[in-house]
């Protein structure tokens, strides 16, 4: 059972996060996990610290070099905090490939552990590849499960999970982020903050602005991101006559300040679980026009604070960029985006992780 000093209060215990998000989600996703009341230190297995010091935490760091030796040094490195240390529960995301290592190492060790979806892992590895046979095995053998949402949650019932064991886990962002909008004078219309991979499909938005200045309608366009494609969205804008309307930015280690001056966030993907830079954008108060490939619609209403289009329907997001930034419509759909905001506060993500890690260190 949990442990409880001589008055019976309950005591905080030790964790182990061992996972590797991308570096830049990483904070996200350790933070709430050590600022619950129930823990007294996270122990944290990564290849580097996350971008700003979190209270309650002690890092184990492996020098990482490729895919192969990171898993195992991963392993071995987690293996020596659960014997070193007292170790109450196992916290993990990404079950491929990170995940499955902590898992392996909760079912030797006898550990409660939360196995979280996000992504790629949800969508792909669990749906569409031969791995689903031992995510479907690890989900049910596992404490707990955390999803990105409620059409997520559905699917893990539908494999006989109880209800009980499977969380939306509330991505949050930084108190920073939520910030009061201003609208005049703002430098970018739309913005997308993204790897520039061929899922993410920032192709779309150039040709909805490309369609738009043949209207004789000017959109601006910031692009915040790198990788793959950049070389072909660059030939692209420039073959459409849009390379004044479309800025490349590159990668930012800080993002505010571009949703500051942008007034729309889209999102083209053709896969997600939850972006946490679509949650970044909404904390900021701009109108989300999003594809629904993840969990988007658990927390976006059409028509009401953001907008839905079919993947690869770049007319309809042209159309829907347009009347997003006519002045009553913006106004109105944005007043209804920092209504809902809220939500994605640090401390609402707390909450949910105080109730998870209080059932988990309670299951003998």
């Amino acid at each position: 059972m949990k442990s409880a000093g001589i008055d019976g209060i309950k005591q905080p215990v030790q964790g182990l996060w061992l996972a590797r998000h991308r570096d830049a989600n990483a904070w996200y996703h350790i933070y709430p996990v050590a600022q619950s009341e129930y823990v007294s230190l996270l122990h944290v297995v990564r290849h580097k610290k996350a971008s700003q010091d979190i209270p309650k935490v002690k890092y184990h760091l492996y020098k990482s070099t490729c895919l192969v030796f990171d898993l195992l040094k991963i392993f071995i490195t987690g293996f020596k905090v659960l014997l070193k240390h007292e170790i109450r529960f196992i916290v993990t995301f990404n079950p491929v490939p990170w995940g499955s290592v902590a898992w392996i190492l909760a079912r030797l060790f006898r550990k409660p552990i939360i196995l979280g979806f996000i992504g790629a892992d949800f969508n792909y590895y669990l749906k569409n590849t031969k791995w689903k046979y031992f995510l479907v095995y690890a989900s049910r053998h596992s404490s707990i499960i955390t999803v990105t949402g409620y059409n997520m949650k559905e699917y893990f019932l539908k494999l006989g999970i109880n209800a009980e064991r499977i969380f939306v886990y509330p991505h949050c962002v930084k108190d920073e982020f939520f910030v009061d909008p201003l609208n005049e004078n703002r430098k970018y219309d739309v913005i997308t903050v993204c790897n520039l991979i061929p899922r993410k499909r920032v192709q779309d938005i150039i040709l909805a602005i490309h369609l738009l200045k043949q209207e004789a309608k000017v959109v601006n366009l910031c692009i915040v991101g790198d990788g793959q494609d950049r070389l072909m969205l660059e030939n692209l804008a420039r073959e459409k006559d849009v390379l004044d309307l479309v800025h490349f930015l590159g990668w930012q280690y800080d993002v505010l300040p571009f949703l500051k001056q942008s007034k729309i966030y889209v999102q083209a993907s053709s896969a997600e679980g939850f972006s946490i830079s679509l949650i970044e954008g909404l904390a900021a108060g701009l109108i989300p026009i999003t594809t629904k490939v993840g969990s988007e619609g658990d927390h976006i209403k059409d028509g009401y604070n953001g907008f839905f289009f079919e993947v690869g329907d770049y007319a309809g997001l042209a159309k829907l960029i347009e009347f997003s930034l006519l002045e009553e419509n913006y106004s109105r759909i944005q007043q209804n985006v920092l209504k809902e905001r809220d939500y994605f506060r640090t401390k609402n993500a707390i909450q949910i992780c105080d109730q998870i890690i209080e059932r988990i260190t309670q299951v003998k």
